[in-house]
């Protein structure tokens, strides 16, 4: 692929974050998703986002993907191999978006377009970035799909969404993200509506894809166990900000912010007694738009002062200037031994995987159905998924793929105009020599 990846031979970090804010304006107020962000990711790395629902992870990465919401103000500085992405026109963003920089979506049902063959929707981003021809986009296409472990990759090509299992719609969405050879992969969430198996083996694939390729990654979770073992560093979120970034290892042996001890917390672990149950966090987010200063964290953390209540805390190094975090009364480091309860708690984690996938059945053949996840939220929480909601593909929309007349009539007719462009190439093609451009895989 003719594109210049000579970021790694120099100091130029593949993505560079500097102060990124993303303000919503609705009708209670300004609703600040995003406030102040800023990280780097070098290539060949994975930065994991951790945080619970609203705490601005999806918004964070949308808006470096440049689908954030209409009603969205963004600022701040996004460079991708030195070149700033904020406020660039839409026709030069193009030609970052879906090529240099690729996103595995949540939920493949709404990201895939349910009346269009998936062949088609693969070879759409190779046609329009790598300037293939249809024959040779689709024999790429086939060779994803191999490549990202679907069965029959023929077969599966000439199939509708709605005919693979959850498992497999996934998938296809990483083979549509790694179709144009990115140099940054970003997962959102992408495993959780997914069984224990079929998780692991998503994970398992992206972490070969990555290495394979060196491609640089975000791994976007609400599990810490899921991002303990496949990332490099994490940066958890809070309230819409950064409020504890460190080395992965460094960061589970010595958190430093009293949100990543809480969450620590609340992980199930098979290293302690029976009865000790994980500690669930209290309470709820904070309003994002009444909530006027101070720690965001205070109303639920049992350490807060009048000083967390009035001053905002800013990230700060302690000791070590790879591990930053932003607590004005930061958990204390208990050597040797709180090291070891962290190594058992990771242990747990990596255990609890194993025996779950032991268990489980692979589902790759099946269809399963999914069931949504809901939880109660604040107003403010629900404003911020209500946004992300709205920056959703507009095949989110789109109903239920069952087999109706209008659906069939719709694949027919994108069949039908498939069949004519195949036809016309073919003339093209006959009429005068190939002059079709090679694109490596």
């Amino acid at each position: 692929m003719d594109r210049n990846k000579d970021a790694s031979a120099s100091d130029v970090p593949l993505l560079e974050v500097e102060d990124l804010k993303v303000h919503l304006n609705t009708p209670r107020g300004t609703l600040k998703a995003v406030d102040g962000v800023s990280f780097r990711i070098g290539n060949g790395q994975t930065l994991g986002l951790v945080g619970e629902s609203g705490s601005g992870k999806s918004m964070l990465v949308r808006s470096l993907m440049g689908i954030s919401p209409s009603i969205a103000k963004i600022s701040g500085s996004v460079k991708l191999s030195g070149a700033e992405l904020v406020g660039i026109p839409r026709k030069q963003a193009r030609a970052v978006w879906g090529n240099r920089v690729a996103m595995v979506f949540q939920d493949p049902m709404t990201s895939l377009n349910p009346v269009v063959r998936i062949d088609r929707q693969l070879t759409e981003s190779m046609r329009e970035h790598l300037d293939m021809s249809r024959a040779d986009a689709r024999t790429r296409a086939v060779d994803l799909l191999k490549l990202v472990g679907i069965p029959e990759p023929e077969k599966r090509a000439k199939q509708y969404p709605h005919q693979l299992s959850g498992g497999m719609r996934q998938r296809v969405t990483i083979a549509m993200a790694l179709a144009c050879d990115p140099d940054l992969l970003i997962a959102d969430e992408a495993t959780t509506a997914l069984d224990v198996t079929v998780q692991r083996q998503i994970l398992d694939l992206l972490q070969e894809i990555q290495a394979d390729r060196g491609m640089g990654m975000i791994l976007v979770s609400h599990d810490l166990g899921v991002v303990a073992g496949r990332t490099d560093e994490i940066a958890v979120m809070y309230a819409g900000r950064m409020v504890e970034h460190s080395p992965t290892q460094d960061l589970f042996a010595h958190r430093r912010h009293r949100y990543t001890e809480a969450l620590l917390a609340a992980v199930p672990r098979l290293d302690v007694p029976k009865d000790q149950r994980p500690r669930p966090i209290p309470g709820s987010p904070p309003d994002l738009v009444t909530f006027k200063g101070g720690c965001a964290f205070a109303a639920r953390c049992t350490a807060a002062d009048d000083v967390c209540r009035t001053e905002r805390p800013v990230m700060t190094a302690n000791g070590n200037p790879r591990h930053l975090s932003a607590c004005h009364h930061p958990v204390a480091v208990g050597g040797e031994t709180e090291a070891a309860e962290v190594e058992g708690a990771v242990k747990t984690a990596e255990v609890e995987e194993a025996v779950k996938a032991a268990e489980a059945e692979d589902t790759e053949a099946t269809d399963v159905s999914e069931a949504p996840e809901t939880s109660e939220a604040a107003d403010s929480t629900a404003e911020v998924e209500e946004a992300e909601e709205a920056a959703e593909v507009e095949e989110a929309d789109a109903p239920e793929p069952v087999e109706t007349s209008e659906t069939s009539e719709a694949a027919e007719a994108g069949d039908a105009a498939d069949e004519a462009d195949d036809e016309a190439e073919a003339e093209a093609e006959d009429a005068k020599p190939s002059l079709s451009k090679e694109v490596p895989a």
